[in-house]
């Protein structure tokens, strides 16, 4: 007990603003699942100019100087040893493309409306995962004909609050031509075929 008391005594934890809600801390869930067989922590980023907390690997935390509040997290792998995919790739007619952003590769890339609609809306509706406009932009891209694929990337990633990274969406940069295929982030995408 002398050790929390003595924890309990040092500088005033940080105020987050705006307040985290319950999709911060299911981004956390999200992060841990993702980077299995490692050291965690709870850490401060800044991301787009707010110190925000995020889950990362102690190594990174260390690597860029971010402060850790909370250490001695891990979540264990079933198979430990089991062989890790490297690259997915998905042809779109003539087309082959690799499915990645940042030179993290998918771990699931969703290829039909069924599989989105059964797959994609469930599983972020039920985790509180997105925003309100975060979902707009996902209706979008559903009803947009120019859109064959999303993907997830694995793992999902420290982001700032209304800003996911985790969904991309496959979609020719210009109409029909699919010569021209790119994988967008939801923001990109939003900012590129929405607004």
């Amino acid at each position: 007990m002398a050790n929390l008391a003595a924890e309990r005594k040092r500088a005033d934890p940080p105020k987050m603003d705006p307040p985290l809600d319950y999709s911060a801390v299911a981004w956390w869930a999200e992060a841990a699942d993702g980077l299995r067989d490692q050291p965690l922590t709870l850490a401060l980023k800044e991301l787009e100019g707010k110190i925000t907390p995020v889950l990362e690997t102690e190594a990174e935390a260390d690597a860029n100087g971010h402060q850790k509040l909370l250490t001695g997290i891990e979540i264990k792998s079933v198979q430990k040893d089991r062989v890790k995919v490297t690259k997915t790739q998905i042809q779109v007619r003539n087309t082959m493309k690799t499915a990645e952003i940042d030179k993290l590769p998918c771990d699931a890339v969703f290829c039909s409306e069924s599989a989105i609609q059964k797959f994609v809306f469930p599983y972020y509706h039920s985790q509180r995962l997105l925003d309100e406009n975060e979902w707009e932009i996902l209706r979008a891209a559903l009803n947009d004909p120019q859109v064959p694929a999303i993907g997830h990337v694995a793992p999902s990633r420290a982001r700032a609050i209304g800003q996911d990274e985790t969904l991309i969406i496959l979609r020719p940069e210009k109409d029909n031509r699919e010569d021209t295929l790119k994988w967008w982030t939801l923001e990109e995408y939003n900012k590129t075929f929405i607004l």
